[in-house]
């Protein structure tokens, strides 16, 4: 009598006990020859559905300073060149303009200076809004009194392109310091410390007649926005 080979084909099961919430089994299922690849694993619930035992990558967190929804940071001026980008880009800088007195005048009890912001660089680039004004002294540029307040009362505050060798002018008011009585301690300046809009860097320009109040409150000093000269 030939006896036929044994059946080559396996089930194993193993049980796991049960939990308190229902009862998993692991079903191990192996059906094949001996160099059949490894089983796959299955994970039954109770409620009869199977589900592949798959493990999904969790992706990484973004890098610092890669969060493109990032709110800008603030701008400079009133009228503004600041906001980054092309206006970044195309904006003079303090580097790129010379600044000095392009006349004055007097009135009651104040002196009328301009400011010209002349482009000394080899490109076009644009100055919009209120330079920062204020009177430095003892000849270390310490300042004298509050930087200059803004006068919207003139033109000016939009952009202004400038071609090498154009400029634009500001008009500065200079308060004459008796005006303010016993909340003045007056002093003679230097100059004027200038920044141009939306720069960090300041230029200095000479201005020995210039007298001004030792009140960090106070300030004689008021300021237009730029406009074509």
């Amino acid at each position: 009598m030939t006896t036929s080979a044994p059946n080559t084909c396996t089930h194993r099961r193993w049980a796991a006990g049960a939990v308190l919430a229902g009862t998993v089994v692991l079903a191990l299922t192996a059906c094949g020859s001996d160099d059949d690849e490894s089983p796959s694993t299955t994970a039954s619930a109770g409620s009869g559905a199977t589900v592949t035992d798959t493990v999904t990558p969790i992706p990484a967190p973004s890098a610092p300073g890669t969060d493109t929804d990032a709110a800008p940071a603030p701008g400079g001026s009133d009228g503004d060149g600041s906001g980054g980008g092309d206006a970044a880009d195309s904006r003079c800088h303090t580097s790129e303009l010379e600044v000095t007195l392009a006349g004055g005048d007097a009135g009651a009890g104040s002196q009328y200076l301009t400011l010209d912001f002349r482009n000394i660089s080899v490109r076009d680039c644009t100055v919009s809004g209120y330079p920062g004004v204020s009177l430095v002294g003892d000849d270390n540029g310490t300042q004298i009194g509050a930087p200059a307040e803004r006068d919207g009362s003139g033109s000016g505050g939009g952009p202004v392109p400038l071609s090498p060798g154009a400029s634009a002018v500001a008009q500065l008011q200079v308060t004459q310091p008796e005006n303010y009585g016993d909340r003045c301690t007056v002093t003679t300046a230097d100059g004027l410390r200038i920044y141009p809009p939306d720069e960090l860097d300041a230029s200095y320009l000479a201005a020995p007649n210039l007298r001004g109040c030792l009140n960090d409150d106070l300030s004689t000093l008021r300021i237009r926005a730029l406009s074509p000269a």
